[in-house]
């Protein structure tokens, strides 16, 4: 197997399915910060947002796989790369991290009293801690706590480090090593992931783009020969194996929780890009949204649903559910302006300078 047919356009089936996700992250906080309680089942299985961050690492080493197998590797290619990504990540980045920081400060200095579920330690410390958030901005930095004020950036720190740094090197790897060897060096990575966090902390999440890599060397030709029932019973086991993130904490190890679900997420994205029963109705569900909203609304959001529930006075209290789904629309409308107004222009000027 090769990746001689990765030259392929998009797949906006894929793109609807991060933003399903990122929409499902985007309801477990409302959820979580307007005190909104749901039944169980709607937060495990496949509807625990955890495992959605973990689908997205292997969509990354899905795509950057692909990405990277469409020139050839060289130090101009690798700049332009890097130009691209950075392009990509950072501008909706920094727009998050200075919302988050105004809403932030405001609710710190009035000492409005509540701190919600998994409270960020900007908000529970001392001082404004003006060193974390400079590390913020910069994000690749040594010493920046992911938990110190936007949530989600933790995702984010991960899928920077590895994308920016790691991933073009692994990368290379994956695409030049017999197919054997790359589902080998996944494995190794998935079964190494405890070591690994305890020494590099983010390397631990190379063998979930690895489970992407492999996928991407998967020929067209091979995946249109299974048939219906096979594809129908890799869905079932996807999500089957997907859902395994909800009991990750009563496993022998986490990380056996986080692979079984990656190895999920793998099957899952395999069947949403090359099943035609699956992906031809979500590609044409996605085109008729018109713009990619899944990463404004994935790192936006947090400060706004934050800014209504604590800024927003007694409405917010009355009509908890009401104010949630505000917030919640608020954070995709906002996702949509700054697509236009800046994510888009943004990625358009890294094209430009990477050529």
């Amino acid at each position: 197997m090769n990746s001689s047919d990765s030259a392929v356009p998009r797949l906006k089936s894929l793109d609807l399915l991060r933003l399903l996700l990122c929409l499902l992250v985007l309801l477990t906080h409302g959820r979580r910060i307007f005190d909104v309680s749901l039944p169980v089942w709607l937060t495990k299985g496949l509807f625990d947002a955890k495992g959605g961050v973990v689908l997205f690492f292997v969509l990354s080493g899905y795509a950057l796989t692909k990405s990277l197998a469409r020139s050839p590797i060289s130090l101009a290619s690798y700049k332009g790369y890097i130009i691209k990504r950075v392009f990509r990540l950072f501008p909706m980045y920094w727009a998050s991290l200075l919302l988050t920081f105004v809403v932030l400060s405001r609710i710190k200095m009035e000492d409005l009293g509540w701190w919600g579920q998994d409270p960020v330690a900007f908000l529970t410390g001392q001082g404004f801690g003006l060193n974390q958030w400079l590390l913020h901005v910069v994000l690749l930095i040594p010493g920046m706590n992911s938990e110190f004020a936007l949530p989600t950036v933790w995702s984010l720190m991960a899928e920077s480090k590895i994308s920016l740094i790691a991933f073009p090197i692994f990368g290379w790897a994956m695409l030049r090593f017999p197919f054997w060897a790359t589902i080998g060096t996944t494995v190794l990575f998935a079964f190494g992931s405890h070591f690994l966090y305890d020494i590099l902390h983010t390397a631990a999440y190379l063998g979930m783009f690895g489970i992407g890599a492999v996928l991407a060397r998967i020929t067209e030709k091979s995946w249109s020969r299974i048939p219906t029932a096979g594809w129908v019973i890799m869905l079932l086991v996807g999500c089957g194996m997907y859902s395994c993130m909800s009991v990750r904490f009563s496993l022998p190890s986490a990380w056996i929780g986080y692979y079984l679900c990656a190895a999920g997420s793998g099957l899952i994205i395999a069947c949403v890009a090359h099943w035609p029963t699956l992906s031809g109705p979500m590609h044409r569900l996605y085109s008729s949204i018109g713009v990619d909203l899944s990463y404004g609304i994935y790192i936006l959001h947090y400060p706004v649903l934050v800014a209504f529930r604590k800024l927003g006075g007694g409405v917010v209290f009355q009509h908890p559910v009401e104010s949630g789904l505000l917030a919640m629309g608020t954070s995709v409308a906002l996702a949509w302006i700054l697509a236009h107004a800046l994510e888009i222009p943004m990625m358009n000027l890294g094209r430009r300078l990477a050529q």
